[in-house]
């Protein structure tokens, strides 16, 4: 049987496992187990594939002041001083906290109407005290909600695992480098704000210094999850074409779960196997087969 789809493997793991009449491993064990390989996968570092990696557009604006908050705790509104005439995505203000709030809560900028401010990666409303009074709070608009971000930070997209590299749209276009969120705010410990020269990574947000002192583009390439298999047909490159990480994944944590420590290893062992075989095969399809050859940007007279 060939295993090209969600429901094909589900299909494999059982005729693999044998266990037909065990009532123990039903096929919501099985999805189980091909879940934590899914996790697996994504958290391997020796397992960053071309499969995963992905491009995304930033939206890097300046941030407005938007004054003191008014409204209530947890329904706060801002007036910036240049009206906002919509939200959309990229917009960026900060607001000085009148009350600590106390649970989830909104934002109205310019009277455009309450829209939920959300943190973390955009699923988790505010707790209590997430605002704290006196203190000013950094909201970037998501195309959709509010997200609490840091000064000068933007939220990651979905399904982020690591970073390849940035770059800020322009002639020539300038790659951003990395600092370690302890060396980013040593260097830019005040309010600083430039064209983006830099960047670090907290929680879910790429946080840019100095902050964006204008509009810019840029360009994001990074490592991003596999979307998870949900329906009977879905399928990826990975499943396609290395069967086996899907495969071996899976029945190892089957073997965890029926207590097999002989099925563990040996089903370890051929994960692994399958796992360093395609992580060399694509670190050689980075490069063309061509020598090494020593470049200079200095023009020959």
């Amino acid at each position: 049987m060939a295993i090209t789809t969600y429901a094909t493997l589900r299909a494999a793991v059982s005729n693999w496992l044998d266990r037909a009449s065990d009532t123990i491993v039903t096929t919501d064990r099985i999805n189980e187990f091909i879940k934590l390989t899914e996790d697996r996968i994504a958290n391997d570092p020796d397992l960053r594939l071309r499969e995963m990696e992905a491009q995304a557009d930033l939206v890097i604006e300046a941030t407005v002041d938007g004054g003191t908050a008014g409204g209530t705790a947890n329904a706060l509104t801002a007036t910036p001083t240049t009206a906002f005439t919509s939200a959309t995505l990229g917009d960026s203000i900060k607001v000085e906290i009148k009350t600590n709030n106390t649970g989830a809560a909104t934002l109205n900028v310019s009277g455009l109407g309450n829209t939920n401010i959300r943190k973390g990666d955009g699923g988790d409303a505010l707790e209590a005290n997430d605002l704290v009074a006196g203190h000013t709070a950094y909201f970037y608009h998501d195309g959709t909600q509010w997200r609490l971000t840091p000064p000068g930070g933007i939220p990651l997209p979905s399904r982020y695992v690591r970073m390849r590299r940035i770059y800020i749209d322009g002639d020539p276009k300038r790659t951003l480098e990395y600092l370690s969120p302890y060396h980013f705010y040593s260097t830019y410990a005040g309010s600083e704000t430039s064209k983006p020269k830099t960047y670090t990574i907290e929680g879910e947000f790429i946080v840019f210094g100095g902050a964006s002192d204008s509009a810019y583009s840029g360009q994001m390439f990074y490592y991003r999850r596999l979307a998870a298999f949900s329906s009977d047909g879905d399928d990826n490159n990975v499943l396609l074409n290395a069967t086996g990480l899907y495969l071996y994944g899976s029945l190892m944590e089957a073997a965890n779960f029926i207590k097999d420590n002989t099925a563990v290893l040996r089903y370890t062992a051929l994960w692994e196997e399958q796992r360093d075989r395609l992580s060399i095969s694509n670190k050689h399809d980075r490069h063309s087969g061509s020598p090494l050859v020593m470049r200079s940007n200095v023009t020959k007279a």
